[in-house]
């Protein structure tokens, strides 16, 4: 059967009246104002048009600003990418970023180097560290202080010599040393000033003064040197004595032939001898 052609503007009903330019075409029609369809049940998987209720009832993310819920997840991207791409957690940690509290860094980690003597939280690099280190040399004596610079001294720093302190081993001391002096009979490594020497009452060797008796045991003599120390003359004490016996000596030289005499009580004196005495004299002097 054969069919014809037939051009209107405008279908008429009882009810309305249809302008068949405002039609929509069925391939890729361009619709217009606010077309409606049934809105298809949750999660349908079908060619049938998703009404907006249905889009918001599925609960799809915004492209802009979304706000998810749950779990959401994405691909993970490769190690170092740098994209718009949605980083995941397995991505952050795979790229081993440190922890803002106590992180635990590996490999050799850098960091700006502060000017020189930055006292602040700034990380402290090994250049730092090194440029901290004092330039001048250590004093050598001064009055005590804590100190106030924050340079540190290196491992090799030497203090200069103190050529003013003596040595703790065999010191060569100058000037006049000074000690405390000990007390009298002393018999100690203490070192021994001139007043312990003095206060010891010691006889000097050249023209000595005694104060004391003066005993010499076992019989030792009492030498008189010759001018050259040749030879010499001697009185010593016999080999017993019964009692202790002093002589006193006289106050002034005798006359020419004159003897000295004891007077039994141990006072000497000098005497002269009668004309009709024996010629032989013996002083014993004992």
């Amino acid at each position: 059967m054969a069919y014809g052609s037939l051009k209107v503007d405008q279908l008429q009903t009882s009810t309305q009246t249809l302008s068949i330019d405002a039609l929509a075409t069925k391939a890729s029609p361009a619709l217009t104002g606010t077309p409606t369809a049934p809105t298809a049940a949750v999660d349908t998987n079908t060619t049938q048009l998703a009404t907006t209720a249905y889009v918001v009832g599925q609960a799809y993310a915004k492209l802009a600003s979304p706000s998810l819920t749950g779990t959401p997840t994405a691909p993970t991207a490769s190690a170092d990418t740098s994209t718009t791409q949605i980083a995941t957690t397995a991505y952050v940690v795979g790229q081993a970023y440190a922890k803002l509290a106590s992180p635990t860094l590996t490999g050799t980690p850098a960091a700006p180097t502060a000017a020189a003597d930055t006292t602040t939280t700034q990380i402290a690099t090994t250049a730092f560290v090194t440029g901290q280190a004092a330039g001048t040399s250590p004093v050598m004596d001064g009055t005590a202080a804590a100190g106030t610079s924050v340079k540190f001294a290196r491992a090799d720093h030497v203090h200069p010599s103190d050529t003013s302190k003596a040595n703790l081993a065999s010191p060569g001391l100058t000037g006049t040393p000074t000690a405390p002096t000990a007390a009298v009979d002393t018999n100690t490594t203490q070192i021994a000033t001139t007043a312990y020497v003095v206060g010891q009452g010691y006889a000097k060797t050249a023209a000595p003064l005694f104060t004391s008796s003066i005993t010499l045991n076992t019989q030792a003599p009492i030498r008189f040197a010759d001018a050259d120390g040749s030879h010499w003359v001697a009185f010593r004490a016999p080999a017993t004595v019964a009692a202790n016996v002093t002589w006193t000596l006289p106050a002034a030289d005798g006359t020419a032939n004159q003897v000295l005499r004891t007077d039994g009580a141990g006072n000497l004196s000098f005497h002269t001898l009668a004309s009709a005495a024996s010629i032989g004299v013996c002083i014993a002097l004992g």
